[in-house]
């Protein structure tokens, strides 16, 4: 397994994300359609959920994008975007998540 390279620039990252999504009240689509916050899923979720998650995001928004981008609305555009900052963020997260894993595996 190789090492997980997560770096503070890769962390203020995902804090950037995180407090931008609490404050906006942003929530994600987790199993079976359900709304997940941001704070449900830093603190309660799992590698291997964030990594499902991951590839809905990524299929969402390979099916928005699948127009040229001068043919998409203003309002399409934005939602492409915020999918890009979930998108982004659970994956930072998973990064994270295995980082503090290995961290705490060391320790052992």
């Amino acid at each position: 397994m190789a090492t997980i390279n997560f770096r503070k620039e890769d962390k203020d990252q995902l804090e950037s994300l995180a407090v931008k999504f609490l404050f906006d009240g942003t929530t994600l689509k987790g199993a079976l359609s359900t709304e997940v916050t941001v704070y449900e899923l830093i603190q309660h979720t799992s590698v291997n959920v964030l990594k499902n998650i991951l590839v809905t995001l990524k299929k969402e928004i390979d099916a928005k994008e699948n127009q040229d981008r001068w043919s998409l609305t203003d309002n399409e555009q934005k939602v492409i975007e915020s999918l890009r900052d979930k998108r982004d963020f659970v994956d930072l997260l998973i990064g994270y998540k295995k980082y503090l894993s290995e961290l705490s595996g060391m320790a052992s």
